[in-house]
Parts: C-alpha cells; structure tokens; sequence
C-alpha cells in the first residue's frame, strides 16, 4: 500500500440503485465529494425523501448523489469483452451447470428475489449474450420496483462478474473509489484495485483459489477512534455542501492514516490483526497528543480540552475491546466515555453505516461533523483555525468537539 493515495473525486455505490440507508449516504458524504450510483438513463430511483434531496441540483451545484454514466467508450468495450468470455465458458457443459438457473435457484429460498440486475445497464451484446448462453431469465419473484419488468436474475457469481466490469469501468473513467454498506458484503480485491482484467476469474473460473487476506487501511483506522456516532438525520444537503468547500483537513488526515496503515502486516482477520490496530492506533494517539498540547493558547483555551496522558487513557480504553466486532457490530455511548459494542442496543438509525469498512466501504468520518463545529466554535472557528499547527491530526480534535470522538 502506497503512502499517500491522490484525492478521491468521489465513490462509486456498488452494486445497488436503491440506498436503504439514509445515514450511510450522508456519512460518505463527509468523505466524499459525491457519491455516484449505476442507474439506467431513463430509470427513476424510488428514492425516500432525504435521498431524493440529495439527488437534486441546487442553483448552479451538481447533486451529491449523482448517476453514473454506463455507456462510456470504455464501459462498453469492458461489456463486450465480458460478452465473448461468457458466450466461449458457455460452451462448456460444466460452467453452464454451475452458473445456469438451476445452480442460483438452489442458493436462495423459494420467495427469495435472487440476484437481479437492471436490464438497462446492460449494453446489448451482453444482454444477449446472457440471453443466448441461458446465464440470464426472468425473475422467479419480481422485485418490488420492478414496474416494467425490466430487470432479469443471473446466478451471483455471474451477477458479480457483471456488476463488478460495470463498476470498476465506471470508477477508472471518473477516478472514482468503490464503496458498499451493509448489504454490499466484502468487496473483492479487484472492485478495491479497479482491476478489470481479473473480474472473470474472481468471479468465474471453475478452480479460483481463495483470494489472500486484505491490506489495512487508513479507513479502518480512522474507525478505532469513532466511539459515538453522531446524529447523522440532522446534517442537510446544506451542510454537507458547505463541508465540501474545505476538505483539506480530512485529506491530510486519511494520507496520514494510509501512511501508518503500512505498519500493519497483511493477516486474516482475527486477535492478531486486532492488536495490531491498537498498538498503531495508540502511537497515532501519541502524536496527536504532541500536536495538541503545542498548539496556541488561544486554541488550547477553545478547545478546553486536558490533554494529558491522552495515548495512555486511549490505550487502557481499547484494551479490552475487540476490534473485530467494530467491524460487525455497532457502535454505542455512554454519557461522556464511550464503548463498543456488537450487541442491537445501538441506535438502528446509525448500525447500518458503522463498521462499514470491513465490508470494503468507507463509512462518514466525521460523522456529526459540521453540527459539532457550527455547536462548539461558530464563526470563531473558520477565522481562528489557521492559528493551529498545520498537523494532519487536526480533524481529530474537530471530531471530538464534535462527540464523534472517544472520551475518556
């Protein structure tokens, strides 16, 4: 993993239209310049409001939440290519055996939608090129949106296959990351790398072996520090528009953590990597700590904070905590000190969003940011902030004053 990483023009959602997660969209957000999703040109999203909101032009400002363009010069020779692998492994009875209806049917319940892909993302030599091979066919059970029975239902590792082409072109022409939630599971190593040329043998060929364990990354550190999720329904279109007009502090924050991510060797997930996580989370800690406390006194009086022995409390607090299940479960707060926890005590607004890296997406880092600058600071804030040291750990403190951060 390189050091530094060039700065994101925004995410691509994978594989979904449709976001069930409000507060995942808007914690992204917060990272991200904008989120773009792979929607048919003339399909219009049944979107819930707040999504719908973010969906909108504003003036002469571009949406947050923007479609994809699927019919690029690059996006349709990916698709073509795709094509004339499937229409070749057709032919052999054993890959029509694994991948055909029968084979997907037995992997999902009887009313279960299966996977489904829109037919309008399709180009048309691969549409009928699953048409002719018989990898594609009607859905057993439509989807609810599904007015014009316009999708069709492909075995999951064709549906993968095809969604992942679809979306690694999509993010190379655009310098776009790829993210999921939730429902997105693990992204494989290729949607992670954009690497196009090994999509069909991750995804469809008969021995693939298992891929090796992932890289840490300067994500998943970032979410060692988040103990109390903020409340995200309260961060407008608005807000996280005016957030987008300054990203530097959290640029430098993410190229710092990539940086030390490094430190952290390659490994299944498991006690091992988990403690690994914490002992370079505690050196960040400490460094952030020096950061602090040689800080102005203007500052050091704004923030009220006591900074000291702050990587030793931070330490004794993650002790006994098992980063795994951050990325299974959900975070919770407690008064002024927060824990984490797996169990569903957490609040069901934000456990769709949180411990979404693990997945391979990127969950808000600042997640409550701009009502904790705006709450804590005010104007005062943007016209006394060049005071502090230029330190890449500054997104911190904005995240503490914000109640995103750890207390101890």
């Amino acid at each position: 993993m390189s050091e530094t990483k060039p700065i994101s023009t925004g995410a691509l959602y994978y594989p979904y239209i449709h976001i069930d997660d409000v507060n995942w969209l808007r914690a992204n957000l917060l990272i991200f310049p904008c989120i773009k999703r792979m929607v048919p040109s003339y399909f219009t999203p049944m979107d819930k409001p707040p999504v719908r909101e973010l969906a909108k032009w504003s003036d002469d400002k571009e949406p947050l939440l923007q479609p994809a363009n699927l019919f690029t010069k690059r996006v349709k020779h990916a698709q073509a290519k795709l094509s004339e692998d499937l229409k070749r492994s057709a032919k052999k009875k054993a890959f029509l055996e694994r991948f055909g209806v029968a084979a997907a049917r037995q992997l999902v319940g009887e009313n279960d939608y299966g996977f489904q892909i829109h037919a309008g993302k399709l180009s048309r030599p691969l549409k009928e090129a699953l048409a002719h091979t018989r990898l594609a066919w009607n859905p057993y059970n439509k989807e609810p949106y599904d007015m014009a029975s316009e999708y069709v239902e492909v075995h999951p590792n064709v549906g993968e296959a095809v969604m992942s082409t679809l979306a690694i072109a999509c993010a190379q022409d655009d310098g776009l990351d790829i993210v999921g939630d939730k429902r997105t599971g693990e992204l494989h190593r290729c949607l992670l790398e954009k690497d196009l040329d090994s999509v069909y043998d991750a995804w469809l060929k008969l021995n693939a072996h298992m891929p090796p364990p992932q890289e840490a990354s300067g994500e998943e550190l970032l979410e060692v520090f988040l103990g109390i999720s903020g409340d995200l329904s309260k961060l407008s279109t608005d807000a996280l528009r005016d957030l987008n007009k300054e990203r530097e502090p959290i640029d430098d924050l993410m190229t710092e953590l990539r940086k030390e991510a490094r430190k952290i060797n390659t490994m299944s997930r498991g006690k091992n990597r988990d403690d690994q996580f914490k002992q370079v989370a505690t050196q960040i800690m400490t460094k952030w700590e020096a950061d602090r406390n040689n800080l102005s006194n203007f500052w050091r009086a704004f923030w009220g904070k006591d900074t000291a022995d702050l990587a030793t409390k931070f330490a004794g607090a993650v002790a006994d905590k098992t980063l795994t299940g951050v990325a299974t479960g959900v975070m919770a707060g407690a008064g002024a000190k927060a824990t984490l926890t797996t169990t569903a005590a957490a609040s069901a607004a934000n456990a769709g969003w949180v411990g979404a890296l693990a997945a391979g997406g990127v969950i808000g880092a600042g997640a409550g940011l701009i009502i904790g600058v705006i709450a804590h600071a005010g104007k005062t804030y943007h016209d006394q902030r060049k005071r502090a040291k230029n330190s890449p750990y500054r997104f911190l403190t904005t995240l503490e004053s914000a109640g995103i951060l750890c207390r101890f």
